[in-house]
């Protein structure tokens, strides 16, 4: 299937692709306030994710708390929009590169779970892509 962006349109910047964002500084800032004590990391009370894109699944968790500590501080907006589907409400976030965890992306439920199900479900994943894909879409160049 054809996975070429077929919207018309594209929807206002994304605060991680305005050039003011900067995350490796704002993981910085994460980081020493986790350091100082003025934060605490939420605690992971599931069963360790499984390795995803070569990050263990400690990185993984390591990386939710950081976006969690992120957002509590204001630092980056709650996940409120699907970043994919444009319409779902997002609460949850999805991160390809847990090196640089504030990159993550806003992202419903619906979107997330056929996402990580793209490999065992490629023509899923392929209707997701070509139905919301539009001009620098992020998802658009996941395969």
């Amino acid at each position: 299937m054809d996975t070429t962006s077929h919207r018309s349109f594209r929807p206002p910047l994304w605060y991680w692709e305005r050039s003011s964002f900067d995350d490796q500084m704002l993981e910085r800032l994460v980081d020493a306030n986790i350091a100082s004590g003025q934060i605490v990391r939420p605690d992971w009370k599931w069963k360790l994710p499984k390795t995803y894109n070569g990050f263990s699944g400690e990185e993984r968790v390591r990386g939710w708390q950081k976006v969690k500590v992120a957002i509590a501080l204001g630092l980056i907006p709650k996940p409120e929009m699907c970043s994919i589907c444009l319409r779902s409400p997002a609460g949850q976030m999805h991160s390809e590169d847990y090196s640089r965890p504030l990159l993550a992306k806003p992202i419903c439920p619906r979107c997330h779970r056929i996402l990580h199900r793209r490999f065992k479900s490629p023509e899923i994943w392929s209707g997701l892509v070509f139905r919301y894909s539009y001009d620098g879409a992020w998802f658009s160049a996941l395969r």
